[in-house]
């Protein structure tokens, strides 16, 4: 069975400057990450390729949620099932199949409102998405 490292982090604004980016992927590198799951990321669409583009690894991004799978993981070979953005760019679904696996790997990013009322009817919208999607 292989053991997964999730890693998540509400970056800030801190991936627009090119600068931060570069230090924020040498930071990510000594981690050992199968994932690493950003939100408030604030990179504006027009950027998108070139974050694919200087990433080495896989790159899945949305308005509020970016997704990083190193080139290191063991997801960087697995097969990729899905990937989908709901709820005004606040959740960013990844699915995978692992070589030589019928089991399928879900990696769910989501980026809540800080307003408790907004946030407890995102939590609902949440619910109510999961119980309307099926995995694939």
């Amino acid at each position: 069975m292989i053991k997964h490292t999730i890693i998540t982090w509400n970056v800030r604004r801190g991936m627009g400057v090119p600068e931060n980016r570069r230090n924020i992927y040498a930071y990510f590198s000594t981690l050992n990450a199968s994932a690493i799951l950003l939100q408030e990321h604030y990179i504006r669409p027009q950027l998108w390729q070139l974050i694919k583009d200087e990433y080495e690894g896989k790159v899945f991004i949305n308005q509020h949620c970016l997704t990083l799978i190193p080139a290191d993981s063991p997801l960087i070979d697995a097969e990729l099932l899905r990937t989908h953005s709901a709820l005004d760019g606040r959740l960013l679904v990844t699915s995978f199949r692992l070589r030589g696996d019928i089991k399928i790997f879900e990696i769910n990013n989501i980026y809540a409102p800080i307003d408790l009322k907004q946030r407890a009817k995102f939590f609902d919208k949440l619910i109510f998405h999961k119980t309307q999607k099926t995995h694939l």
